[in-house]
């Protein structure tokens, strides 16, 4: 039953003799894990305060507690683990807000993508508000576009900013909204009952009265008349401490950890390359350095060792592959290069996207000595555990993010690596001499690397200067969208029959992500620095139309970091203010007008022939690199390098 529809709980309970109003009057009660103010569907609305217990000994006074016969199943009936996600202290300030109702929601009348602005006003037919201040949130709303036929989708409300951190919200959906016949939307009973104050022998609708009859006032002073709300409710969001304490904590430790010389590093072996057939890489060498596991065993599925209270806790030294790439320019230089560290990928690999023609190129062209080392959770050693073990059993997502986690780690050891003792191993000299000191060192990450960028640019206490390529973030937003998700959405229909629990499914993933999340991490780029960091310099470069990384979730992102968007803009987007450059921080759009468009729902776009997908035209546009070869200097900035907007047509 869990993650069904509700109709199928009340109509057992009843059945049963259980329950009943007075009068003949046929109230549907739910089962008592199930939140009770809908009857139509035993989880949702989600998220919900009624998933929080109290709890002192956390920041925000809450800890989440999802009961296991609440949760979604896979078709051989096993539930969604809630272990993990009930050691948090609130839910994501990037929570997708879910809403069913068994007669259906028309598209008509819904918050728009295209109006964010409009979603703001006195006129919007859904409002999320902060409770505090009553500010409201910029927001779309749309229908899963996973439900097909006769199924009866769900009502996603997607927040187009970060919620903030230890704050109670208010999710509110007005009259004006039209049920799936045209007629309109009516109030879930156990709501309404609570809303105008009739009678109900629900006891857990009842133990929710003292807390909705704060929200009804809350809605009471935004002038909102009763008669207006069809449903109303309230969560909570968990502190920042409890989403990023863990990887900060992970690598702040592990960094004490390392011998004051530098990393430990061994197994180097080298590859030097022919010129008449490598024209822009001169040698390649591979090699192992220790970094802190905390991982419980150095199995390439295991999981973060955690202790009673959820924690990361050190386990022991563990070898973790990387890979180095010497430009042909080390040749002719005359002085040190500067040290890139490349981030891959989703599902690639540093040997795979290093040896790339454009890799190759492009660093040969920037002249820096390319450094990298697997996303792990997301890397292309992980392809076969995730479709074989995640989409089998979403229970099972920490091997991305428990791995995902670590990875962080790895590669914040991996710039400390590419400026100690390493660089002066005889496998990095050119000529009889070191071909870099690790004075100057810089990040590129492209897609995944530049998704994974943005949270390894606020661990970092070395690099200052860092481009996202096609980055975004907010992955149970971003993940259904994208053309990369297609196959594992296979995978998960088959395993998660009802789109309804796929779509709670993903959503709940948001918790796990969390933890190394770029929407938690953007705030401590450009204004409040982690301990022991400094404010950063950035670029995030768009490609419009992206199939891969949705623009709507790098939007998102976009908004998070605070950046402005460079101009002359491609088009303008809502929340960020437009500046020329030179800036010392900025977002930037490019137009390759790709033939095929992502869809504008919550299903993967089609996948792209590579030579026509934004998301690989914008890295190889020379503009794009020469913004970088402007970038990627101790003075440089972000300067625009197009002939008014970068947009060719």
């Amino acid at each position: 039953m869990k993650g069904k529809t509700l109709a199928l709980i009340s109509a057992l309970l009843l059945a049963a003799g259980g329950c009943g109003a007075e009068d003949g009057d046929d109230e549907e009660i739910l089962a008592t894990y199930c939140n009770p103010i809908s009857s139509d569907h035993c989880l949702l609305p989600w998220p919900s305060t009624f998933y929080l217990k109290q709890d002192p000994a956390t920041q925000t006074g809450y800890r989440v507690d999802y009961p296991v016969e609440a949760m979604p199943t896979t078709h051989e009936d096993v539930p969604l683990s809630p272990t993990r996600y009930n050691f948090q202290d609130g839910f994501s300030i990037g929570s997708q807000i879910l809403v069913f109702f068994a007669s259906g929601v028309a598209g008509d009348g819904l918050p728009r993508i295209g109006d964010l602005a409009g979603s703001v006003t006195a006129k919007s037919l859904i409002w999320l508000l902060e409770f505090k201040s009553g500010e409201r949130v910029p927001l779309f709303a749309e229908l899963d576009a996973n439900a097909l036929g006769n199924e009866i989708p769900g009502l996603i409300i997607r927040p187009q900013v970060p919620l903030e951190f230890n704050a109670r919200y208010v999710v509110l959906l007005r009259s004006g909204l039209k049920d799936r016949q045209g007629a309109p939307l009516q109030p879930p009973d156990p709501f309404r009952r609570l809303r105008d104050g009739l009678a109900t022998k629900n006891e857990t609708l009842l133990t929710e009265k003292a807390r909705m009859a704060e929200v009804l006032a809350f809605l009471d002073q935004q002038g909102v008349p009763r008669e207006e709300m069809v449903l109303a409710w309230d969560f909570h969001t968990a502190s920042q401490q409890s989403v990023t304490g863990n990887v900060v904590g992970m690598v702040d430790e592990a960094l004490s950890k390392l011998p004051a010389t530098g990393p430990a590093f061994s197994s180097i072996t080298t590859l030097d390359y022919d010129p008449d057939k490598e024209p822009d890489l001169l040698r390649e060498i591979e090699a192992e350095m220790e970094v802190p596991s905390y991982l419980e065993s150095d199995d390439p599925d295991s999981w973060l060792k955690l202790d009673a209270e959820g924690k990361p806790v050190y386990r022991a030294m563990q070898k973790f592959p990387f890979l180095v790439h010497i430009p042909r320019c080390a040749e002719t230089a005359t002085g040190p290069l500067p040290v890139m560290i490349f981030g891959h990928g989703l599902m690639g690999s540093p040997r795979r996207e290093m040896l790339t023609d454009y890799q190759k190129m492009l660093h040969n062209r920037l002249c820096m000595v390319q450094a990298s080392t697997h996303w792990r959770g997301l890397s292309e050693v992980d392809v076969a555990s995730i479709v074989m073990t995640v989409m089998m059993d979403f229970s099972n997502l920490p091997r991305i993010t428990d791995q995902l986690q670590q990875a962080h780690v790895n590669a914040q050891v991996l710039a400390k690596l590419m400026q100690g003792p390493f660089l002066q191993d005889p496998a990095l000299q050119v000529g009889g001499k070191p071909v870099a000191d690790g004075k100057e060192i810089y990040y590129l990450g492209i897609s995944n690397g530049g998704i994974q960028g943005v949270t390894f640019a606020a661990l970092s206490p070395d690099i200052e200067r860092f481009v996202f390529n096609v980055s975004a973030g907010w992955w149970s937003f971003l993940l259904q969208r994208s053309s990369s998700f297609l196959v594992y959405a296979l995978t998960m229909e088959r395993v998660y029959l009802d789109p309804l629990d796929r779509l709670i499914v993903v959503s709940l993933s948001q918790h796990l992500w969390d933890f190394a999340d770029p929407l938690n991490f953007a705030g401590y780029l450009l204004t409040s620095p982690l301990p022991g960091r400094s404010k950063k310099r950035v670029i995030l470069q768009e490609g419009r139309y992206d199939d891969q990384v949705p623009n709507v979730a790098t939007r998102g992102v976009v908004r998070a970091i605070g950046l402005p968007l460079l101009t002359p803009a491609v088009e303008p987007v809502y929340g960020l203010e437009q500046s020329d450059g030179p800036l010392d921080a900025a977002y930037v759009q490019w137009d390759t007008h790709p033939p095929v468009k992502p869809p504008g729902t919550n299903v993967p776009a089609p996948h792209p022939k590579p030579e026509e997908s934004a998301h690989e035209l914008v890295r190889r546009a020379e503009s794009c690199m020469k913004q970088m070869e402007a970038f990627f200097k101790p003075d440089g900035q972000v300067v625009h390098t197009c002939n008014g907007p970068c947009d060719p047509e």
